[in-house]
């Protein structure tokens, strides 16, 4: 473990991604910026999924890459995630491997298809906004 001061940069920050073998999504606030950067670049995480929607950003992130890898429901979970990830290399492989499909034009993930998201928020408020005005006639 490694523990760094602030970068003045954004690109020093974003270098601290290479530097990794995993990172340990916090808790009970997970799955924020550093999470998405650090799945953006291809570096595998430790997620433990709470009760709050604050606690379950990061379990919902790898729920819509579609990887299983890395959630847990429990501390001991959470702490036997990050013992494997951490040592064992083929898993960590197969977790990139993963990441990095999911960027692909053919295999896009729904976390990294803003296109998609945007179209779909717009069916529903014109599903939404088709109900309103039905109810109100």
């Amino acid at each position: 473990m490694k523990f760094m001061d602030r970068f003045s940069t954004e690109e020093e920050h974003r270098s601290i991604y290479s530097l990794a073998d995993i990172l340990l999504d916090s808790y009970p606030y997970n799955g924020g910026t550093h999470t998405l950067e650090a799945l953006w670049f291809n570096l595998p995480v430790v997620t433990y999924a709470g009760e709050q929607f604050l606690s379950r950003m990061g379990y919902s992130f790898l729920q819509s890459l579609d990887i299983k890898l890395g959630v847990s429901w429990s501390w001991e979970e959470y702490i036997d995630w990050g013992v494997k990830l951490g040592q064992n290399s083929n898993l960590r492989q197969e977790f990139i491997d993963r990441l990095v499909r999911s960027k692909e034009s053919e295999n896009l993930a729904p976390l990294w298809n803003s296109k998609k998201f945007a179209q779909d928020i717009y069916s529903v408020m014109v599903k939404l906004l088709g109900e309103n005005l039905a109810i109100r006639n």
